[in-house]
Protein backbone atom coordinates (compact mmCIF):
# COMPACT_ATOMS: atom_id res chain seq x y z
CA UNK A 1 0.00 0.00 0.00
CA UNK A 2 1.48 2.99 -0.77
CA UNK A 3 0.16 6.26 1.37
CA UNK A 4 1.70 9.68 0.24
CA UNK A 5 3.80 9.25 -2.98
CA UNK A 6 5.86 11.86 -3.46
CA UNK A 7 5.49 13.24 0.30
CA UNK A 8 7.85 13.34 3.12
CA UNK A 9 6.65 12.08 6.65
CA UNK A 10 7.92 12.50 10.03
CA UNK A 11 7.12 11.82 13.88
CA UNK A 12 8.79 12.92 17.53
CA UNK A 13 7.75 12.94 20.55
CA UNK A 14 8.50 15.62 22.83
CA UNK A 15 7.83 16.42 26.73
CA UNK A 16 6.38 19.66 26.28
CA UNK A 17 2.88 20.24 24.99
CA UNK A 18 2.88 21.55 21.16
CA UNK A 19 0.90 24.18 19.45
CA UNK A 20 -0.03 25.48 16.14
CA UNK A 21 0.17 29.17 15.31
CA UNK A 22 -3.04 30.70 13.63
CA UNK A 23 -1.34 30.86 10.32
CA UNK A 24 -0.33 27.32 9.93
CA UNK A 25 -3.90 26.06 11.07
CA UNK A 26 -5.29 28.80 8.43
CA UNK A 27 -2.91 28.00 5.78
CA UNK A 28 -4.32 26.69 2.29
CA UNK A 29 -1.73 24.00 2.35
CA UNK A 30 -2.47 22.26 5.29
CA UNK A 31 -3.10 18.64 4.54
CA UNK A 32 -6.13 16.71 5.63
CA UNK A 33 -6.88 13.17 5.06
CA UNK A 34 -9.40 10.80 6.17
CA UNK A 35 -7.59 8.67 9.68
CA UNK A 36 -9.46 5.45 8.08
CA UNK A 37 -6.65 5.35 6.03
CA UNK A 38 -4.43 3.82 7.87
CA UNK A 39 -6.97 1.16 9.06
CA UNK A 40 -5.13 -1.41 7.03
CA UNK A 41 -1.49 -0.25 7.40
CA UNK A 42 0.45 -3.73 8.22
CA UNK A 43 1.78 -4.21 11.45
CA UNK A 44 5.60 -5.17 10.46
CA UNK A 45 7.18 -4.33 13.49
CA UNK A 46 5.71 -7.14 15.65
CA UNK A 47 7.01 -9.93 13.95
CA UNK A 48 10.44 -9.17 14.68
CA UNK A 49 9.90 -9.07 18.49
CA UNK A 50 12.44 -12.02 19.27
CA UNK A 51 14.72 -9.89 17.26
CA UNK A 52 14.52 -6.87 18.73
CA UNK A 53 14.11 -8.91 22.80
CA UNK A 54 17.54 -10.54 21.58
CA UNK A 55 19.01 -6.74 20.72
CA UNK A 56 18.01 -5.38 23.47
CA UNK A 57 19.09 -7.84 25.67
CA UNK A 58 22.73 -7.32 24.94
CA UNK A 59 22.24 -4.05 25.83
CA UNK A 60 23.17 -2.31 29.35
CA UNK A 61 22.13 1.00 30.25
Amino acid sequence: MQISKGAVAFMFESCRQLTITDWAWNSDKKHEHEPKMWDNLVDNFSEHLDEINEILGKKTL
